[in-house]
């Protein structure tokens, strides 16, 4: 079966119908042949030495180049976008980014929550984003759901998986700020260099939700070792955030089916044994 999370990217955005022609690829300063991707979502092309993608949300896009023009880096490294010919970081409806070399990795779990709090110390500062009002999208709709925002609705097919952990949900006293909400595969290895974060995908909660979400990504589809846990403080609130990722990450695909999409109800199965595990963390909770 496809990988839960892979499902969700390619849902993320609709495929490209078009590639980049010549005069777009002159806007943004490249010359030759644009070569299309693999992995993310599928829509994205290398020409040169820049990544060129599609845009759905101008507000959003422009915000995330602003952001990633101005980032301090420090331990990680961000993708710089170009300007094209216009002085616009968006051109016919494309944004166009540096490549950065590295590769993604279903490993290296300990580096990822590494990487992680680095990130998300130089994002400490940065408002929250005027566009969160406006998204709509299954993303967002199981985000709030699962935050109190909106009533969390329950499928019958998912009680016996969702019904347990929403009942362990408390309120949390922590500060919300910006935050990667996909980082897990969103991260580039290499040699030499410092690990590079891409695909900048924002969300406003707590910065230690960023790590949750990866433990519920790397054990539920990466195939990560339980000790993954060992990694994040076994604290109250840590495990009121692990218990919010693994809801928000069954309700995403939930809110693809209550849309009419076709998907198969047997990828929560692959949720059953991090459950447990998680369960018995928060027995042994140190307060």
């Amino acid at each position: 079966m496809m990988n839960n999370r892979v499902i969700q990217a390619k849902r993320r955005n609709k495929m490209t119908k078009s590639v980049p022609d010549e005069e777009l690829l002159e806007a943004f300063g490249s010359k030759g042949k644009a070569e299309l991707l693999s992995g993310g979502e599928g829509n994205s092309y290398l020409a040169g030495n820049m990544v060129l993608k599609p845009i759905d949300n101008i507000d959003e896009a422009t915000w995330v180049a602003d952001l990633m023009n101005v980032i301090v880096e420090d331990g990680f490294r961000v993708a710089k976008p170009i300007k094209s010919k216009n002085g616009t970081w968006i051109y016919r409806g494309w944004t166009a980014f540096k490549y950065l070399e590295g590769e993604t990795s279903k490993k290296r779990w300990k580096e990822k929550i590494e990487v992680s709090h680095n990130f998300h110390k130089a994002l400490v500062y940065c408002k929250r984003p005027a566009f969160f009002d406006t998204k709509t999208n299954p993303y967002v709709v199981a985000d709030q759901m699962t935050w109190g925002i909106q009533l969390l609705k329950i499928n019958d097919k998912l009680k016996s998986f969702l019904a347990p952990l929403i009942t362990k949900l408390r309120p949390i006293l922590l500060e919300d700020q910006l935050i990667h909400g996909d980082l897990t595969g969103n991260i580039l290895f290499h040699e030499t260099l410092p690990p590079a974060v891409i695909d900048m995908t924002p969300y406003w909660h707590p910065a230690k939700y960023a790590d949750a979400i990866i433990a519920v990504d790397s054990i539920v589809w990466d195939g990560a070792d339980d000790l993954l846990f060992d990694l994040l403080d076994n604290s109250f609130e840590m495990n009121q955030l692990l218990l919010r990722a693994a809801i928000w990450r069954i309700k995403i695909t939930d809110e693809f089916i209550r849309q009419g999409k076709k998907e198969s109800w047997d990828f929560v199965d692959h949720y059953r044994h991090f459950i447990e595990l998680l369960f018995l963390r928060m027995k042994n909770c140190r307060g």
